[in-house]
């Protein structure tokens, strides 16, 4: 509901003769409203949205300040509720404004899995805002102000409101995952605003959020100069998941030794068979222990530890 002062008048309403705007909202980049340092998540208009800040923000070593785009999402339908009202002598005065619900459904091969339901229902917990991406590719969220210069921050998610859950498949219905919530009761319409798509070079309809890796040690035992882990990803049955391919690069990996307290650096990465990879590297000494870790664009894992080199 509007807060009404007496000195502000109504706002003029000249319109300009030609005027962008955004349309249907197709995908959602959930972010925390605040990030643990105190800084705040918003996005400066001086900031260029390419595909480096982009990867940046998919990619971000600090959870809290990192974006976590959703699949696709279809029949999204957004509404503000009727307000609030009392009723004297048959007169209907508004209390307060209704609340503004979000509802929509992944349908997508992988979207619409428990495996996906476990990244949507992480959601519901932390205090987060979210940025809406339109069929244009299009950012939306709230106008504020960031160290005296303009920003888009996102639009806050009313705490406890997040709900997700999964519409099983049925004989004449594919399967789904469904996602609805309110909006922070504190948002007023009016302050939403976005960052049009032709300011952006960045692909936000196409962008993935990170792949949790899952690290094992290989039956092939390590050496003082090589190691052999398995990676998987969670998707895929339970006795056969995905494997982790394609991280041939030294760069994909990040090796320590944990006795000597220092960085090792990958000399080769070889990956036979698909998911299995030997990676080797400098002479160590005789029983060291070391940990590996994925460090790939696109993917996070577990730090595998307690690899005894002999």
């Amino acid at each position: 509901m509007a807060v009404c002062k007496c000195d502000s008048g109504i706002v003029n309403s000249g319109i300009p003769s030609c005027v962008s705007g955004f349309g249907r909202i197709v995908k959602l980049f959930f972010v925390y409203q605040i990030a643990s340092d105190g800084t705040s998540n918003a996005i400066p208009c001086n900031q260029t949205i390419d595909s480096a800040f982009l990867t940046g923000k998919l990619n971000e070593s600090d959870p809290s300040k990192r974006w976590y785009p959703t699949d696709k999402i279809s029949n999204v339908t957004e509404v503000r509720n009727d307000p609030t009202t009392e009723s004297i002598d048959n007169i209907d005065s508004i209390v307060e404004q209704g609340s503004r619900t979000f509802n929509g459904f992944f349908v997508g091969k992988a979207a619409s899995t428990p495996t996906y339901l476990k990244f949507l229902k992480s959601v519901e917990c932390p205090s987060v805002m979210y940025f809406g991406i339109d069929v244009n590719g299009t950012l939306v969220g709230i106008e504020t102000v960031e160290a005296a210069e303009a920003a888009l921050t996102g639009i806050n998610i009313q705490p406890q409101s997040l709900d997700s859950r999964p519409v099983p498949a049925t004989s004449t219905t594919i399967a789904k995952n469904e996602l609805s919530f309110s909006v922070d009761s504190l948002v007023q319409d009016e302050t939403i605003a976005y960052i049009s798509a032709d300011e952006i070079t960045a692909d936000l309809l196409n962008a993935n959020g990170l792949l949790d890796v899952t690290l094992i040690e290989s039956a092939a035992a390590p050496s003082l100069t090589d190691v052999t882990v398995e990676g998987s990803l969670v998707y895929g049955s339970v006795c056969n998941k995905l494997t982790y391919n394609g991280a041939t690069d030294v760069s994909d990996w990040t090796l320590f030794n944990n006795t000597a307290v220092a960085s090792i650096t990958p000399l080769t990465v070889t990956e036979n068979p698909n998911g299995t990879y030997n990676i080797t590297f400098a002479a160590q000494t005789n029983l060291d222990d070391i940990s590996v870790q994925v460090s790939k664009d696109g993917f996070t894992s577990n730090l595998l530890t307690g690899i005894i080199l002999s």
